[in-house]
């Protein structure tokens, strides 16, 4: 099994939870504040599929395709990131997280 296949099951909103990001239920989709752009009106939904979209900043995709916009990762690496993540067996290989970035630095600093 490929590393996006295992990966396949992993719902951007699970991720979403994951991360801590603040989800409002409204029907079927979820929504909430988009941390790749910022903003304070919540215009990143999360849909029953597993999906996501912002329609503030216009990109979307699966799981795979939110970590990587999260942590500017092409697909691969946010594929293998985000498998790890979720203690997914993908490779022989064990698992280590990355440095932090900037980014990713300063949303831990924001949620203390």
């Amino acid at each position: 099994m490929n590393v996006f296949e295992s990966c396949r099951h992993i719902s951007a909103s699970d991720l979403a939870e994951r991360i801590g990001l603040p989800l409002k239920k409204r029907g079927t989709k979820q929504w909430a504040c988009c941390p790749i752009h910022g903003e304070k009106t919540p215009s990143l939904m999360f849909d029953a599929k597993g999906h996501w979209h912002c329609f503030g900043c216009g990109r979307g995709g699966d799981a795979v395709a939110f970590y990587g916009a999260l942590h500017h990762l092409p697909p691969k690496e946010a594929a293998r990131e985000l498998a790890g993540v979720f203690g997914l067996i993908t490779t022989n290989a064990p698992y280590a997280p990355p440095p932090a970035s900037p980014e990713r630095e300063l949303r831990n600093r924001m949620e203390v």
